[in-house]
């Protein structure tokens, strides 16, 4: 009975050592993927913006130049498919409404086209990304001054904190987030 028992512990003991090599794998792919500059969910602040590449809704090439204008320039990144764009709309909307005599205001959309429907005013400018650009997930904001430094930048949806944020840094209140709105 001895062979059988020390057979047993053998195999545990193996069982034991996969695990944790599996367990610290685990971990170490996760950390690399959370500081990959390719995951990046927001260019981060005090970094510099080349100019962005893309389309105008009518089809023109157009680029994003940052010192065309007085003001500093708010980026709103968003994809037309994106429920959390969506239910922000009435907030950008809001937002751009109280700060555009102060601020540029600017929609990229990653998506090729369309859409901008229902996430921007109308009267908010919008470029569709042709070119490669340093944002990956959808909603951000950015500020960013003439000389393409980002000033400020707010990843997601108007709620929580990030709504209390942009209130405070606008100087304006935004309407709590439209629930309703979803993807079909």
């Amino acid at each position: 009975m001895a062979a059988p028992q020390r057979f047993d512990r053998l195999l545990l003991a193996l069982l034991g050592l996969s695990l944790t090599a599996n367990v610290s794998m685990a971990l170490w792919a996760r950390a690399r993927v959370l500081q990959s500059p390719e995951r990046g969910s927001t260019v981060q602040v005090g970094s510099t913006l080349a100019p962005l590449k893309g389309t105008s809704e009518d089809g023109r090439d157009v680029a994003l130049s940052y010192g065309t204008d007085s003001r500093p320039v708010v980026l709103y990144v968003f994809s037309p498919s994106c429920q959390w764009c969506q239910r922000n709309a009435k907030s950008v909307a809001a937002l751009f409404r109280a700060a555009r005599e102060r601020y540029r205001f600017v929609g990229l959309s990653l998506s090729s086209r369309g859409g901008r429907q229902e996430v921007l005013p109308r009267e908010l400018p919008v470029i569709y990304a042709t070119e490669r650009v340093p944002f990956h997930s959808t909603p951000q904001t950015l500020v960013v001054g003439q000389n393409g430094r980002v000033l400020r930048a707010w990843p997601g949806a108007y709620q929580g904190a990030v709504k209390r944020e942009i209130e405070a840094y606008f100087a304006t209140t935004l309407p709590s987030l439209d629930m309703t709105s979803h993807a079909g």
